[in-house]
């Protein structure tokens, strides 16, 4: 909002405002999202983050032992662009290939450029991914889970996202997440307990965070126990209407 405000002529600015007001209060998603909320010049910004429903249970949707991958899983969802940091991800699961580590990776979400997913898999085949890299579209519902429940690692490693829900799933389902410094995922992602963060656009330093937990399966679990204790103490859906109902009678009462 800020950035499009901001590109507005001065009589453009002047209508919005206009329209708006200044507002009694701003809310914002994440401590660590943009200043969107500056053009209103509201009276008080408030960072409230989003929560989500209690996930199922994921041994419900977990694999027979006889069925489970022979390789660790890295998962990714989310719409697969390049603002997403699939690039960025791909060339990190092109080094671990160079470092003779074995994993199996799943690339799942809708591919709304043809061109570019065209040129994805043409990327895949001519670095040898094909074989351990998966792009099977979007998954949703008892799909989606499945994918979750079975994954040994969730990597996150957008470049433009404020706070991504996918994180949050990954985190209620218990995986441990690899994913960018930026963001949300700062207050999702407690570095080092509940996964590891690292410098967004660096494919070098994902595949030395994806490397450190495909290496050390003992890890990922405590990580991912971690991770599942940090939403029910934060980012649970109770937890996020206990904190709006709280900042809107807080306004009201501003007023």
């Amino acid at each position: 909002l800020a950035a499009r405000v901001a590109a507005l002529s001065r009589l453009g600015r002047g209508w919005v405002r206009l329209a708006y007001g200044r507002p009694t209060l701003a809310i914002l998603v994440s401590q660590h999202a943009p200043a969107d909320a500056d053009p209103l010049r509201p009276h008080a910004v408030r960072a409230i983050p989003n929560g989500i429903p209690d996930p199922p249970d994921p041994a419900t949707f977990r694999a027979p032992p006889g069925e489970t991958a022979a390789v660790p899983v890295i998962l990714y969802l989310g719409a697969v662009t390049r603002e997403k940091g699939i690039d960025v991800l791909i060339e990190a699961l092109r080094q671990l290939r160079a470092r003779h580590r074995a994993f199996r990776a799943v690339l799942a979400g809708p591919i709304p450029s043809p061109g570019y997913g065209q040129r994805l898999r043409l990327a895949l085949s001519a670095d040898g991914l094909a074989g351990c890299v998966s792009l099977p579209g979007a998954l949703e519902g008892d799909a989606k889970w499945r994918a979750l429940a079975n994954a040994d690692l969730f990597c996150f490693p957008s470049l433009t996202d404020v706070f991504g829900l996918v994180a949050l799933e990954a985190m209620a389902m218990r995986v441990p997440i690899v994913g960018s410094d930026a963001g949300g995922l700062r207050e999702m992602v407690e570095h080092g307990v509940t996964g590891l963060r690292v410098p967004p656009g660096d494919p070098v330093a994902l595949a030395d965070g994806l490397e450190r937990l495909l290496d050390d399966p003992g890890r990922r679990r405590t990580m991912g126990d971690a991770g599942y204790a940090r939403f029910r103490s934060r980012f649970t859906l109770a937890h996020w209407r206990s904190a709006m109902e709280d900042a809107l009678a807080e306004a009201a009462a501003d007023r």
